[in-house]
């Protein structure tokens, strides 16, 4: 595939996370990187096909994984993020693939965060006093159509780019780096009323 020949240089020591989902087992999300940061799903989880070998299936607004906190993950310079997702809810407006965020705090802070907000994907981050950083909102699009989309976001410098099936979708100034001790949660940010319904497979950082 086009969309992942970008990704054919990257050795095993270059990724933060690794997450095929392919062999999970107990509620553990394995991280085959050489960090061996593994995740827990909470709800139900369900595995069916993914894009290759399994994928994870959140099915209900109590279904995600989390990502213990790491000092790994406060990205302070150039990083990709990247997935597979076959969304099934059209009707579920916000729907959250990946950030890094606290759920616990009122306002929530989110380091970073990519979802689907209707048909268009969107990247930003919000600080502690609840100050939204615009960050960047792609064009209307298929998302939430034709089976499994690749999604990545990236930060290059000052531009922060998000890509749709290996193609440029939207790209802008990158918003402001924020770093905390936050967790990483697929799936879900800010609650239920964000949660991802569908499939997720092969989710990297690096």
């Amino acid at each position: 595939r086009g969309d992942r020949i970008a990704e054919c240089s990257i050795k095993k020591d270059d990724y933060i996370v690794k997450y095929s989902f392919d062999n999970d087992s107990g509620g553990t999300v394995f991280d085959s990187s050489t960090n061996s940061l593994n995740g827990v799903f909470y709800g139900g989880a369900q595995y069916s096909n993914g894009i290759s070998g399994k994928c994870v299936f959140f099915n209900s607004s109590l279904d995600y994984v989390i990502i213990p906190h790491n000092a790994i993950f406060n990205l302070t310079g150039d990083f990709t993020a990247e997935l597979w997702a076959r969304f099934i809810d059209p009707s579920h407006q916000y729907q959250a693939l990946l950030n890094k965020s606290d759920r616990t705090a009122a306002p929530q802070r989110i380091e970073y965060s990519l979802y689907a907000d209707t048909s268009k994907l969107v990247y930003n981050t919000e600080d502690a006093a609840g100050n939204w950083n615009s960050g960047i909102t792609s064009d209307a699009n298929n998302i939430f159509t034709d089976g499994w989309h690749h999604i990545a976001f990236s930060i290059n410098q000052n531009t922060a780019s998000i890509y749709l099936d290996g193609n440029l979708s939207a790209s802008g100034i990158k918003p402001p780096v924020l770093l905390g001790t936050d967790d990483i949660y697929i799936g879900q940010y800010k609650g239920p009323q964000y949660n991802f319904r569908g499939f997720i497979d092969e989710v990297k950082i690096y």
